[in-house]
């Protein structure tokens, strides 16, 4: 019978590890190791009644469920830095043991994401501090709005559609041209 090595934790998921611990107290990482040293390592995260998921791989990042997997399912988020990805953690917690659900993101948490100031922000996108506020507490955002905001920050906006049927991606950069349907 032959055996075979146990991996090595990965220096990414122990920094990972040692950063959640900073964001969430009494955390617990049980770790799933991959029988291929390049496959799917999984994090299943617990903190009392908080759940998470987190699966990472070399090659692609931090993959974290806002929702309990099911089979074949894919991460909701993706983060690259180990510190990113304990961070966004973080906020699933705090959200949790405020209303008992993860969330996926919204303005505020992605700005807080970035380390963007609202008044940085604000400046950027030529608004007040105050607008900028409103904005992210809004519940219903103008495409063109969002678009700016995420622009602001140095990202860009890409939007899903999905059905039973199939996903797909669809175009919302900026044109000055209508599109014949």
């Amino acid at each position: 019978m032959q055996r075979t090595a146990r991996l090595a934790i990965p220096e990414a998921v122990a920094e990972f590890s040692k950063a959640l611990a900073k964001f969430i107290p009494n955390v617990e990482v049980k770790i799933d190791r991959p029988r291929d040293p390049s496959g799917e390592w999984w994090l299943d995260i617990a903190a009392n009644d908080f759940r998470s998921t987190v699966a990472w791989r070399p090659s692609h990042g931090f993959g974290v469920f806002t929702r309990p997997p099911e089979f074949a399912d894919r991460p909701d988020e993706v983060y690259q830095p180990p510190a990113l990805a304990a961070k966004r953690l973080g906020q699933l917690h705090d959200h949790w043991r405020s209303s008992a659900e993860t969330l996926p993101l919204w303005l505020n948490e992605i700005r807080q994401l970035r380390g963007t100031a609202q008044t940085s922000l604000a400046e950027t996108m030529s608004k007040s501090q105050a607008a900028i506020s409103q904005l992210e507490r809004r519940e219903d955002i103008r495409l063109s709005t969002l678009r700016r905001y995420v622009m602001a920050m140095g990202g860009r906006l890409e939007m899903r559609v999905v059905f039973d049927e199939f996903t797909a991606s669809v175009d919302v950069t900026a044109s000055d041209k209508p599109r014949d349907p």
